[in-house]
């Protein structure tokens, strides 16, 4: 009985570093997510103040507004899937940080037993959860289910559930993230007017 004892306080301990670590690790991860999606997006925008700048040796360069507005596009759109998976990297990140922060604020009254210790079973995300993902790319979309990324970890069930009630209760994008996509999309906008 001792030795159960000892494995469970070990293993506690254990998955309390472990929580720490993630904890501290996301928080500076979503940092650099926002500033590479803000960088992003100041790119954009001196992409289109160099075209109003250069306006003329844009068109001497291109003779057709097509091809001018085809060029301007394909960069708009890297551009713009680089900002949006910055955006969802760092939404990703924060419903994670939350969650396990949900799941050590718990811990308070109450310590997880052996099988809160235990890996969670992965499962699979619903087929519209994965469609989803996806169009997170083009613009906010709410999170239906876990990522099948974090499902992957096998987080012991204790922080995986807290994780799962961040996804369950918090699935739309920060303010923020609107507001920067809203805006990658004026400047998309101003392009097509300027352009043409």
């Amino acid at each position: 009985m001792c030795n159960v004892d000892n494995d469970y306080k070990y293993s506690l301990d254990t998955l309390e570093k472990l929580a720490s670590n993630i904890f501290s690790d996301l928080s500076s991860y979503q940092d650099h997510k926002e500033n590479m999606a803000n960088a992003g997006f100041l790119f954009e925008v001196a992409f289109l103040s160099g075209y109003i700048v250069n306006k003329n040796l844009f068109t001497d360069l291109f003779n057709s507004k097509c091809t001018l507005f085809f060029l301007i596009l394909s960069i708009w759109i890297i551009t713009h899937l680089f900002i949006r998976w910055q955006l969802g990297n760092r939404k990703k990140a924060a419903l994670e940080q939350n969650g396990i922060l949900l799941s050590m604020s718990g811990w308070v009254t109450q310590k997880p037993n052996l099988n809160d210790l235990r890996p969670h079973i992965p499962c699979e995300p619903s087929f519209k959860s994965k469609v989803y993902f996806f169009l997170d790319f083009l613009f906010p979309m709410p999170y239906l289910d876990v990522p099948k990324y974090i499902v992957q970890r096998k987080y012991p069930k204790c922080l995986f559930n807290g994780i799962k009630k961040m996804y369950d209760n918090h699935p739309y994008a920060a303010l923020a993230d609107y507001c920067i996509s809203i805006g990658s999309l004026i400047i998309l906008i101003s392009f097509a007017f300027l352009v043409f």
